[in-house]
């Protein structure tokens, strides 16, 4: 399953109330055969602009980051569902990103690990009076 990555703003509301939100969303994805790997709240913060949902304005949201994996079906069903919860201003999905491979083991493996490092004055050309010579370049005739 791939992984996603669940920003959340939901209104300011009381804690118990928050918790029952949250429990809400996560209960939602739980249930269709997705995995929570992590929950990270980034607190009540200022919206950065009024935003309308459900007939009315906010200007104060609960931020949270769910990191969790799921079907890509799930998707359009979990956006359906956030769309339809009179607490969540907003939200969005996006696939998270896994970090890429490490380069396989050669002789030039060194320098895409930083091991060593190249001296860039290898990769300048010669400079001699007047003209610039590039090296193991022949004439051509």
């Amino acid at each position: 399953m791939p992984g996603y990555e669940m920003s959340l703003i939901l209104r300011a509301m009381e804690k118990p109330q928050l918790v029952g939100a949250v429990k809400r969303a996560l209960t939602f994805v739980i249930e269709n055969g997705g995995i929570v790997r992590k929950l990270e709240s980034m607190g009540e913060k200022n919206l950065p602009y009024r935003m309308r949902a459900h007939q009315e304005n906010f200007t104060k949201g609960h931020y949270f980051v769910v990191d969790f994996e799921a079907a890509p079906s799930l998707l359009g069903l979990l956006g359906n569902f956030q769309h339809r919860d009179i607490d969540v201003i907003k939200q969005g999905v996006k696939r998270r990103e896994d970090p890429p491979a490490p380069p396989c083991p050669g002789p030039y493996s060194d320098l895409y690990t930083g091991a060593s490092k190249v001296n860039k004055t290898m990769l300048r050309p010669k400079k001699k009076k007047g003209a610039v010579k590039w090296p193991n370049v022949d004439k051509m005739d």
